[in-house]
């Protein structure tokens, strides 16, 4: 028995106490001395005509039920007689069947109600018609059956039985809140189930370079789909939405169900979804860079948009699972264009985007002098940003490039070939019918020049190399002539498409450029030039033309009127008119050809060997990190590499990478490439983990800006025309999914992730989170 229990029971008994009579437990004997006390006892407790005013705990019988997991207590026994009005009475089990809400205690001789004991408060028991059945019992058998009519229809009891009834709907359904949360949770996966349709629509149209927005977006998708005649373009966006309501009815009904003010196609809506997909993968791309060695290569370059903004693109090259990538970040709008404007701008997007310039170990851009400027470019001051040596590496392809140029300028023959050659693209491109003739005789595409004026010329060389006399029968049959273009430069395409890879590493660009130059040596020999020279003699027999109609057509030198009274010897310039030209014999035909070809080769060695080995350092100690180099794992070469980043410069970093040289020099001869080198060291775990830090080092290291050029090929898709007023931020959105198409097509498969995100950017109308 409680404390509580046992208070109650002696209130009563000191109650009896002072009244005179002796108290005494009621017993289910059937005597008539029992039988007068309990009715003066029960009398004593089951009629108050007043309520009590002072709120009065339930009485707790220990053989009642304690709560409603409890059924109520109905005991079938032979129950104790009473007199009540000068008749014996007891208890009788059928009212069970009448009243259900009946508990029988054996130990008072007492009935309570069910539901009024555990569903009422302490304020609702002091109600006479509750109060009876709850704390003090009743036992006035003769009366029972107009006391359960009353009680029955009493407020306090409907008010029990109605609690009784939700605690049982509650242990079959659920408690109110676990029913309201089961809704809330049923509608928000509808509407996550919606929503990730939207953003997959828009997601498509990011990744596809196609507009979103149409001229008109007011009218509802239901009226759309409904109409039999579509009278406006709603934008791809939309139309995509529109197709989903078409294909699936069931998407159509829960997208039609949506409130008006919340159908998540707006162009504030869009613009939120494209923000958050790219925040995903900016999110990813950092996490790459962070689950390395955490250093990174500055990529940077700038163009102007259709919308005549300038536009810098901002792209890294790192390392991750022994696999070099380079990821371009976003674009940054300029309003200034000198090297302090750029070197801020560049610090603060990469801020923003949760890189620490700290961590970069090497800048390639173009040879700008705002960008190279040795003391006040962006180079220097990025340099000093970092706290590293960060060493600026002038794009490789724009120096090919340049070693062309040089060379095309200075050999006027080759000046004079690929102006000829763009003057036919020019030609046959200007009128339809030249270009189908040039398309029935050759039956292929003129090769375009393309603008960029580092790309290769070698499609265009080839094409007339092989077609030549296909190429001249078209010639014959068009009437019309063409001015000569500006003439450009040639390259050679094998070192120019591997130095725009992304995947290239330092180490390999030094042996492209090394065995590029040898085959340039190689290649300055008489029996290559009369293999080459038979081979044009060839062409020419074939097509009727004789070789001194190839040679330059320069004009005829004409001697100045005020030398008429002189003797001229000799002028200065071309010493072979074109007369003479064409009066030469054949041994000295081939004598200028093969001038003319040893020039081109020297000329192109020379700028090679001044633009990609002098004033070089990295190339010097690139060769340790190569294992098929004798220099390969020379600590001293390393240490000199691992001074580019400031962490590896300490002289407990450089005796741990000394040891680790030595016993990994014999290790790792066996590997191809760095990648291959990278993930060898990798499997060693913690063993060669400060070579494998200066591995990751050299393979950071970038080797020409063709990432950023091409995100301006994307960036002119993207900003189009129509599409001009487009802000920097959403062009960096688009441009991002657009570019970095393998991370884009997961959040197209799943796009929870953007969901998320998207969810969390701003209070929704709809709730799309628990």
């Amino acid at each position: 028995m409680s404390l509580l229990e046992l208070a109650a029971v002696l209130a009563l008994i000191a109650e009896k106490t002072i009244e005179g009579d002796k108290p005494k437990s009621p017993s289910i004997h059937t005597n008539e001395s029992t039988a007068s006390e309990n009715t003066s006892v029960n009398s004593s407790i089951a009629f108050n005509p007043e309520p009590t005013r002072q709120l009065v705990k339930p009485l707790k019988i220990l053989d009642l039920s304690l709560n409603y997991d409890q059924p109520p207590v109905q005991p079938n026994i032979v129950y104790p007689y009473k007199s009540i009005s000068k008749s014996k009475r007891s208890f009788n089990s059928t009212w069970y069947k009448q009243n259900p809400w009946i508990e029988y205690s054996i130990k008072f001789d007492q009935i309570f109600c069910y539901y009024c004991r555990h569903s009422l408060t302490p304020s609702q028991h002091c109600n006479p018609n509750a109060g009876n059945l709850t704390i003090h019992g009743y036992s006035d058998w003769k009366h029972i059956g107009s006391m359960a009519k009353v009680h029955d229809k009493c407020d306090t009891h409907k008010l029990a039985l109605a609690k009784y009834k939700g605690w049982c709907n509650s242990k079959i359904q659920g408690s109110v809140t676990t029913m309201i949360d089961s809704q809330i949770r049923v509608e928000v996966a509808k509407n996550r189930t919606m929503l990730k349709s939207l953003i997959r629509c828009a997601i498509y149209c990011a990744r596809q370079d196609i507009g979103l927005r149409g001229h008109s977006e007011t009218t509802e998708i239901s009226e759309i789909v409904n109409n039999d005649i579509a009278t406006e373009n709603k934008g791809n966006f939309v139309e995509l939405v529109k197709l989903l309501c078409i294909e699936s009815q069931t998407y159509c009904s829960a997208y039609e169900a949506l409130p008006k003010n919340a159908k998540y196609t707006s162009k504030i809506i869009q613009n939120d979804m494209i923000s958050a997909a790219s925040t995903v993968i900016a999110q990813s791309i950092l996490k790459e860079v962070q689950e390395g060695s955490k250093i990174f290569s500055l990529i940077v370059d700038e163009a102007r948009d259709d919308a005549k903004l300038e536009q810098m693109s901002i792209c890294i090259r790192y390392v991750h699972n022994s696999v070099v990538k380079e990821r371009f970040l976003g674009f940054v709008e300029l309003k200034e264009l000198n090297a302090n404007a750029l070197s801020c701008n560049i610090k603060l997007f990469l801020n923003n985007f949760g890189l620490d310039l700290s961590n970069c170990v090497s800048q390639s851009y173009d040879g700008a002098s705002v960008m190279s400027g040795q003391f006040n470019g962006v180079q220097k001051k990025i340099k000093d940003m970092s706290g590293n040596l960060c060493p600026y590496i002038h794009c490789h392809a724009h120096k090919l490039n340049l070693v062309l140029v040089d060379v095309s300028r200075k050999v006027e023959e080759v000046h004079d070939t690929i102006g000829l050659l763009e003057a036919v693209y020019a030609f046959q491109s200007s009128s339809t019918l030249r270009y189908q003739v040039f398309f029935d005789k050759t039956g292929s595409k003129v090769p375009m020049h393309c603008d960029t004026r580092w790309v290769s010329k070698f499609k265009s060389i080839r094409y007339f190399k092989n077609n030549f006399t296909l190429v001249l029968t078209a010639l014959k049959e068009c009437t019309e002539s063409s001015k000569y273009k500006e003439a450009a430069e040639a390259k050679v395409n094998i070192l120019s498409l591997n130095l725009q890879t992304t995947t290239l590493d330092y180490s390999r660009c030094a042996k492209l450029i090394k065995s590029t130059m040898e085959q340039l040596i190689n290649l300055r020999s008489e029996k290559i030039f009369i293999n080459i020279y038979n081979e044009a003699v060839s062409v020419f027999q074939t097509s009727n033309i004789e070789p001194n109609d190839t040679l330059s057509p320069t004009r005829e030198l004409r001697i100045s009127s005020t030398l008429d009274n002189y003797l001229t010897y000799s002028t200065l310039g071309a010493s072979t008119s074109r007369k003479e030209k064409q009066n030469m014999s054949s041994k000295d035909t081939e004598n200028e050809f093969k001038r003319v070809f040893f020039q081109i080769l020297d000329n192109m060695n020379n700028e090679m060997i001044y633009r990609f080995t002098q004033n070089n350092e990295i190339l010097n100690y690139i060769h340790a990190s190569d294992p098929k180099s004798s220099e390969f794992l020379n600590s001293d070469l390393l240490v000199k590499l691992g001074n580019m980043y400031q962490p590896y410069t300490t002289n407990d970093f450089i005796e741990v990478l000394k040891n680790q040289c030595l016993i990994g020099k014999s290790l790792f001869l066996d590997n191809l490439t760095l990648s291959d080198l990278h993930q060898q060291i990798s499997n060693y775990g913690e063993t060669f983990d400060h070579v494998k830090k200066i591995i990751e080092l050299v393979m950071a290291i970038p080797v020409s800006s063709a990432s950023a050029e091409r995100s301006f090929s994307t960036m002119r898709r993207v900003k189009t025309y129509l599409r001009s007023t487009m802000k920097s931020s959403r062009l960096s959105s688009l441009t991002l999914l657009s570019i970095d198409f393998e991370k884009s097509d997961k959040l197209l498969k799943d796009p929870t992730a953007v969901l998320e995100v998207f969810a969390s950017m701003k209070n929704r109308r709809i709730q799309f989170q628990i």
